[in-house]
């Protein structure tokens, strides 16, 4: 941050509107703005930084001559990030400072980075994360209440039809739990490298949904083409979640 602090007074950064170069994951970027926060403290600010899935994000906050560090991105842990809560991309800046940023956006893996940054009202982002949080649980809730009425039937009924059925929503259920996030505002110290691993389960739900689709329609004795057709697309939905 030395070096980096040191190439701004050298006037060495480049204005963004002025960056032409393709961006590469394979490199890190620094971005430099100042921010005068003249908002009271009753009104908390934030910065909110564009979501991407692999990227780290060091936030080197210098007021007067105090250096503030703050991280966050997909894959920090919670006790390492700083964000207001999982999976925002929003940290809290103090109000009625003026405060110099140099932000170090860092992509892993195979996304390209992005500079969108905005300035966000920390309270209106926490009521509409509460919110969220109630409808997905009422989904999972509504989810649950499907497994255990499949279930049900399949117990009395000993139809394969709904076993399928209730597998489907169980799988479909562990997807939504970990996709959304919902997993991570219940469970913050839940590591962050868990988050790619939900997509396996959205392959393996729909391996039974369309198991389902078969038995419920019959494929195999009134559409026999297109049930050979359907195995095969389950066959890939299963080497598709194990890749």
């Amino acid at each position: 941050i030395s070096q980096i602090s040191e190439m701004n007074k050298q006037n060495l950064f480049v204005p963004l509107n002025q960056f032409k170069e393709k961006r590469s994951f394979k490199n890190t970027y620094w971005l430099y703005f100042a921010i005068d926060n003249n908002l009271e403290n009753g009104y908390p600010t934030g910065l909110g930084f564009q979501p991407f899935l692999d990227h780290i994000i060091d936030i080197y906050i210098f007021t007067d001559t105090i250096v503030h560090v703050k991280k966050t991105g997909f894959l920090m842990d919670a006790g390492t990030n700083d964000e207001i809560f999982p999976f925002s991309n929003i940290i809290q800046i103090e109000n009625d400072t003026k405060a110099e940023f140099f932000i170090k956006v860092k992509n892993n893996y195979n996304e390209s980075p992005g500079f969108s940054i905005k300035i966000v009202n920390v309270g209106k982002a926490i009521k509409q994360n509460n919110l969220i949080i109630s409808f997905d649980g009422n989904v999972l809730g509504i989810m649950f209440l499907m497994i255990m009425y499949g279930i049900f039937l399949f117990i009395f009924k000993k139809d394969k039809l709904y076993l399928y059925y209730s597998i489907y929503i169980i799988l479909i259920s562990f997807w939504y739990f970990i996709i959304a996030f919902y997993g991570y505002r219940l469970f913050p110290w839940l590591p962050g490298k868990l988050y790619p691993y939900g997509n396996p389960f959205i392959f393996l739900a729909f391996i039974f949904y369309v198991q389902f689709l078969r038995l419920f329609i019959g494929t195999s004795k009134i559409l026999p083409r297109w049930d050979k057709y359907l195995k095969i697309f389950q066959i890939l939905l299963a080497a598709e979640s194990i890749r």
